[in-house]
């Protein structure tokens, strides 16, 4: 779809929630598809995105179906990656993973985020998560937006905590 394409090369990349993997091909495969670029290219983004998550590079040749949650969330996230995204959407990355698990996830996409500029649009319904990371907040119930503010104001307000946060 040429208006998919564009997007990719206006630099926004997502992530969704379920099936955000093709299970029949490779790792390395899966990779190649966020990719519009050069071999070599291809060559340095792949070695970026396996020195953020390793697991994918030691078993490039792994048909992606045969990971767990954990590693499909991680081999979906480093797809978008390959394409040098300025915007990356993100659609609830921590749905059924192991804790130890999102906080790689989310460990990684920080380290991301401060260290290349990367910008996160990152829809979670797990609070601390979301909250631990983000700059700035926005939180909804029932559909309408109940606080705008940054992340630490969020986190500090006891009133919003006990009412829709859990916490």
């Amino acid at each position: 779809d040429v208006y998919k394409r564009q997007l990719v090369e206006k630099g926004v990349a997502f992530v969704p929630q379920t099936n955000n993997v093709f299970p029949s091909l490779t790792i390395e495969e899966n990779l190649e598809m966020g990719v519009f670029q050069t071999p070599k290219r291809f060559k340095e983004r792949f070695d970026f995105v396996t020195d953020l998550f390793p697991t994918l590079g030691t078993r490039r040749k792994q048909r992606a179906g045969s990971l767990s949650g954990g590693e499909r969330q991680m081999l979906a996230i480093s797809r978008a990656l390959v394409s040098r995204p300025k915007l990356l959407l993100l659609d609830e990355p921590s749905l059924g993973l192991a804790p130890l698990v999102v906080e790689q996830i989310i460990d990684s996409i920080n380290i991301l985020c401060r260290t290349t500029g990367l910008t996160v649009l990152l829809v979670e319904q797990n609070a601390n998560t979301a909250l631990g990371v983000a700059d700035h907040g926005v939180l909804l119930a029932l559909g309408k937006v109940v606080a705008d503010r940054p992340a630490a104001e969020l986190r500090a307000d006891a009133n919003l905590r006990a009412a829709y946060l859990g916490y």
